[in-house]
């Protein structure tokens, strides 16, 4: 939901798998990739999610990358954003990592 509510309208978001989603900020630069990705994460820090009527503290650890001309097919994007989302995990988690 806090996701959903962060997009533009020409952003896409989805699930790629367990607990990794993937969202494309089309025609933004790496600093507002950045500030995007820290104003998201800031805002799950701070709300939280409430399951069965209790209150949990949730945290978000994000890989950004951007999409170059050299890319052969979106893998390669994803695989940088993966690679940095691990670097963001081991560096304490709750933080953005730039590929």
């Amino acid at each position: 939901e806090q996701v959903s509510a962060s997009l533009r309208r020409t952003d896409q978001a989805g699930r790629l798998g367990g607990e990794e989603f993937a969202i494309l900020l089309f025609g933004a630069d790496a600093e507002q990739a950045h500030e995007f990705a820290e104003r998201l994460r800031e805002e799950v820090d701070a709300d939280g999610a409430t399951y069965n009527g209790e209150r949990l503290q949730v945290s978000v650890s994000i890989g950004l990358t951007r999409l170059r001309a050299e890319d052969d097919s979106a893998d390669a994007a994803l695989a940088r954003a993966d690679e940095a989302l691990y670097r963001a995990k081991a560096n304490g988690r709750n933080r953005v990592e730039t590929a």
